[in-house]
């Protein structure tokens, strides 16, 4: 599963070259938050990612409603609305996890996002 998932990936991040950041230069902002301490929460670098996550989910509906028209399932299958709570702090740790290390560089922070989507709701059956 996981050969597919880093292929799928590699796919993506060539497909979606024309992406400014990177999945390793989201972490490495996030660390940097991170190391702000208690009130890094507060920091315009920590408003900055929250606002960069946000817009990948709103592409990521925007990629999902384009596939589903096509009947695919390839971005995964979320409640209709999206009514979920997002944890920064977890969806950093997912993205370490789905994305290897050594194509976290290459793959843009757009197919993270569609990857860690696609990870958290998967379509059943």
């Amino acid at each position: 599963m996981k050969k597919y998932m880093a292929a799928g990936l590699a796919a993506l991040a060539l497909a979606g070259g024309a992406q400014a950041a990177s999945v390793a230069d989201f972490l490495a902002r996030a660390d940097r938050a991170k190391a702000g301490g208690m009130f890094a929460v507060f920091s315009s670098e920590s408003r900055a990612l929250k606002e960069e996550l946000l817009a990948g989910i709103k592409q990521y509906g925007a990629e999902r409603k384009v596939a589903k028209a096509k009947g695919s399932t390839a971005l995964g299958c979320p409640p209709e609305r999206f009514g979920f709570k997002l944890d920064g702090a977890e969806f950093v740790a997912a993205l370490r996890a789905i994305v290897p290390v050594s194509q976290q560089a290459s793959t843009s922070f757009q197919a993270g996002v569609n990857a860690y989507m696609r990870q958290r709701f998967p379509c059943p059956g």
